[in-house]
């Protein structure tokens, strides 16, 4: 059964990320956090809060696993957490996808990826939309909910720095997430990421 496996995968990010909270706070120990420290964040590959949505993409770990993990990790890496999510999905919707992007909202942290599905050949979604089992994604719908998703990550105080990207608090330049280093444990088919600045 997957969701077993996912779980796991979440208990053992998080715990390699408390084995490096741990190390940080040696590191800086008596005085400030060192630039190692500061640099450090946690990226979740989320990709839906809609649990049939993730299933359709092969993922792993349902809306419930990635919101635990999601709190477990602004615990450990206040202010420095990233999240993304997908549009433009076969049958996917602006309405239930922009509440869905509210709910992710007021849970994240600093920085939100928009990333739009694009079908790539040899991979199941692809072979089910071939073949009718799935409608194809509507290219007019993915580009309605990227402007509309851009208008409300703007309302929530994000600011656009790339085309996928938005950040929240800081300059633009120290938002971005740079250098990922996957940590052990899998959310779903991607791994859970420790950026180093």
């Amino acid at each position: 059964m997957a969701l077993p496996r996912a779980r796991a995968g979440a208990g053992a990010w998080a715990a390699a990320a408390k084995a490096a909270q741990r190390r940080r706070r040696a590191e800086g120990a008596g005085g400030s956090p060192s630039p190692a420290a500061r640099s450090q964040r946690a990226a979740l590959y989320v990709h839906s809060l809609d649990d049939a949505e993730l299933q359709l993409l092969g993922r792993t770990h349902s809306a419930n696993d990635a919101l635990r993990t999601l709190a477990e990790a602004r615990g450990l890496f206040p202010g420095r957490v990233s999240v993304d999510l997908m549009l433009g999905l076969p049958a996917q919707q602006v309405g239930p996808w922009l509440r869905r992007l509210g709910d992710l909202l007021r849970r994240c942290d600093d920085h939100v990826s928009l990333y739009q599905l694009s079908l790539e050949r040899g991979t199941a979604l692809f072979a089910r939309v071939q073949r009718g089992a799935l409608p194809a994604p509507d290219p007019e719908l993915a580009a309605e909910m990227y402007q509309e998703g851009r208008a409300a990550l703007r309302e929530a105080g994000f600011r656009q720095y790339e085309v996928s990207n938005f950040a929240r608090n800081g300059p633009t330049g120290d938002s971005c997430p740079r250098g990922l280093a996957a940590l052990p444990g899998r959310l779903g088919s991607r791994p859970l990421s420790l950026t180093t600045g």
